[in-house]
């Protein structure tokens, strides 16, 4: 049995100690996680007053290579040492050559942080810049590459419960369970969720109505309503649960898309012949029966083309979630689901 979270605490105890090493890659499917770590760096080598001075951040997607290895190669102002982070790699436009050639001779003063998201919300592979795998051995060489696996959901309640635990709240299983159902699995969206536990419940236990006060009953329960009622048939009342979710804001975009993404992956998994027991299940596989398999690939296409769109189209979200959810019950595709669609069921 895996144990990630064992793994990162070891990872964030080493990464801190490693006071020398001028190179970290940081890659996977945990951001926040990775983000943590990346802050955690930061903090041990460069003292907060002088931030402003040794501390560079910048994005992939609109870095100018040349200035930021010239910063990398330049010396720390009143400090032994530099840090500068280097955000969403995948995004990297051009070659990675030039960050290859600095890792292979880093400089001694400053230390660089690499982090790549190799998966996006949908767990889909994000691409890898050109020379990406030199630039990774570079670093293996020279420094360390950390990688950071997606938390299964019994580990992102154990993480649920250690981030309660430093705010002085005793959550309970279920509670952290019905989080995770309710609000996904991004670590952001739960963070934003404890927190505000922690300014009602601090110094208290926390049980599942307590985590219900906070998120809302209607939020709690609307994404629920919305995949219980996805049957072929069904089609008018899952719309105006959408409709119902959409307008009172009870959920965001990535909540709904993350939860109709997971319903449908179960339901091909017992289409492919997946079985279990209880009621959940057998709940599952009267849905799954009422699909063919066609149906339910063309949602998951479209699922994965709404968020395509969301994260680079100027339409709202609200319009981009209706569109798919329309085309879907409509057994009709839209955008890139479609040549993704035509290749996948041939």
């Amino acid at each position: 049995m895996r144990d990630n979270l064992k793994r990162y605490r070891m990872i964030f105890r080493e990464a801190e100690e490693l006071e020398d090493c001028p190179l970290f890659l940081l890659r996977g499917r945990e951001e926040f996680i990775m983000n943590q770590l990346a802050e955690k760096i930061i903090s041990s080598r460069v003292d907060r007053e002088l931030r402003s001075f040794n501390l560079g951040v910048e994005y992939a997607g609109q870095v100018d290579l040349g200035s930021f290895i010239s910063d990398a190669d330049s010396y720390p102002f009143m400090a032994g040492r530099k840090v500068l982070v280097l955000k969403e790699l995948e995004k990297l436009k051009g070659s990675c050559a030039k960050l290859t050639d600095y890792c292979l001779n880093p400089a001694g003063t400053s230390v660089v942080i690499m982090i790549h998201n190799t998966h996006n919300q949908l767990g889909r592979r994000n691409r890898q810049p050109s020379g990406y795998r030199k630039l990774q051995d570079a670093v293996a060489a020279n420094g360390k590459v950390y990688e950071f696996k997606k938390l299964t959901e019994a580990e992102t309640v154990s993480w649920i419960k250690g981030k309660c635990s430093k705010l002085n709240i005793d959550i309970s299983n279920e509670a952290a369970r019905s989080m995770v159902r309710s609000i996904g699995d991004n670590l952001y969206d739960i963070m934003n969720e404890i927190q505000k536990l922690g300014i009602v419940y601090q110094g208290e236990s926390v049980g599942a109505g307590d985590v219900e006060n906070i998120i809302g009953s209607y939020r709690m329960n609307a994404v629920f309503d919305l995949t219980d009622s996805l049957t072929p048939g069904g089609e008018k009342r899952s719309l105006s649960v959408l409709i119902g979710i959409l307008s009172s804001g009870a959920e965001s975009t990535s909540v709904i898309l993350y939860n109709l993404i997971r319903h449908f992956l179960d339901l091909m998994k017992i289409k492919e012949g997946y079985r279990a027991g209880g009621y959940w299940y057998r709940k599952l596989k009267r849905q799954a029966d009422s699909y063919r398999k066609r149906d339910i690939l063309l949602w998951l296409e479209n699922l994965r083309a709404a968020d395509l769109d969301i994260k680079s189209s100027l339409l709202p979200d609200e319009m981009i979630i209706m569109n798919c959810f329309m085309n879907s019950i409509n057994g009709r595709l839209y955008g890139e689901a479609e040549r993704h669609f035509l290749l996948r069921v041939g």
